[in-house]
């Protein structure tokens, strides 16, 4: 209990030093510079490891909202041409894909006004064109499609690569069995013999 008043006082402390720092700044003009670089440093300086890491943590965190913000504001046009419900939208996953492109993931309601559930999503490089899952767990049931394409061009993972890689070789192999080596060993030969082979003319004189 007493380490967290203690967090919290110097939590208050150095909000104090932070407050009177601003307010050791001149009056006038001088009054809406911002503090200067030793000034700040010295404020941080005061403040304990905790409240440092806590600061640090802030700042990634803030960082992070901006860009997400951005990704979103890049994705709305050709998103909002796209639902029927554009207002209803809600994203996560929101991120920079590789070549330009935006990932993420999307939910909106239908005709009927209920959430669909969260799908995933590509914007490529272009800014509109835009590729939307059929199904909730994308490429996973998604194989052969110009989303599955450009998701794994642009989005997924390598564990999602090799997944897919293997999916597409196991559905080749069913619907396109390959012959064992006697078998394409004794066609071989027997396609050799054929045209090797002198056909008889059936017009030639006997």
């Amino acid at each position: 209990m007493s380490g967290g008043l203690l967090v919290g006082n110097r939590t208050i402390a150095a909000v104090l030093v932070l407050a009177l720092i601003g307010g050791c700044q001149p009056s006038g003009e001088d009054a809406k510079a911002p503090a200067s670089s030793r000034q700040l440093a010295d404020a941080e300086l005061s403040l304990t490891p905790l409240e440092l890491t806590a600061k640090a943590a802030l700042e990634k965190l803030e960082t992070e909202r901006s860009a997400i913000a951005a990704l979103e504001k890049r994705v709305k046009p050709s998103m909002d041409a796209y639902l029927l419900d554009p207002f209803s939208a809600q994203y996560r996953l929101l991120r920079s894909g590789r070549g330009g492109t935006v990932c993420g993931q999307v939910n909106a309601k239908n005709r009927m006004g209920a959430y669909v559930g969260f799908k995933d999503f590509v914007l490529a490089r272009d800014g509109e064109t835009l590729h939307v899952s059929k199904y909730s767990d994308g490429v996973k049931s998604e194989i052969y499609t110009a989303f599955a394409d450009a998701y794994l061009e642009g989005c997924a993972t390598k564990q999602e690569q090799a997944r897919h890689a293997a999916v597409v070789k196991a559905d080749d192999a069913y619907y396109y069995p390959s012959y064992s080596a006697s078998a394409a060993a004794t066609d071989a030969a027997a396609a050799a013999d054929a045209e090797s082979a002198t056909l008889e003319d059936p017009f030639e004189d006997q």
